[in-house]
């Protein structure tokens, strides 16, 4: 099993930072795996050949199942969610941003704190 660059949170040490009458919000990326590009170097590394037909194909995104994929991915979105929390803390939004693989989890003062944050990872995220 190929260890994660970092720890994942955990839902009892997350919750902790709830502020008292906070707000709550979730965003999961959808096939997030597949949203990520393999460089044109790595596909040379990434063949497979196909059960049925047998013709050699090779993955031009993160494949799920690769042992590696899980890392990479986890280094990825928890490197968004620090750019996700930096922008959000420059425009004064008083939440605390959580990754957890492909699942962001977002703890605010305010409503309107959160969906400001949600308004952040929109309009970073769709960059």
């Amino acid at each position: 099993m190929t260890k994660l660059p970092c720890p994942l949170p955990d839902l009892a040490s997350i919750l902790e930072h709830l502020p008292f009458q906070g707000a709550l919000g979730k965003r999961d990326l959808a096939s997030g795996f597949h949203h990520i590009k393999c460089s044109p170097e790595a596909r040379r590394y990434m063949a497979f050949r196909h059960p049925t037909t047998e013709a050699v194909l090779r993955w031009v995104v993160l494949p799920f199942g690769a042992s590696q994929s899980p890392p990479i991915f986890v280094e990825l979105t928890n490197a968004a969610c620090a750019i996700f929390q930096a922008e959000c803390d420059r425009r004064g939004l008083r939440v605390k941003l959580f990754c957890f693989v492909d699942d962001y989890i977002i703890l605010g003062v305010t409503h309107a704190d959160v969906v400001g944050a949600f308004a952040v990872m929109d309009e970073i995220g769709g960059e």
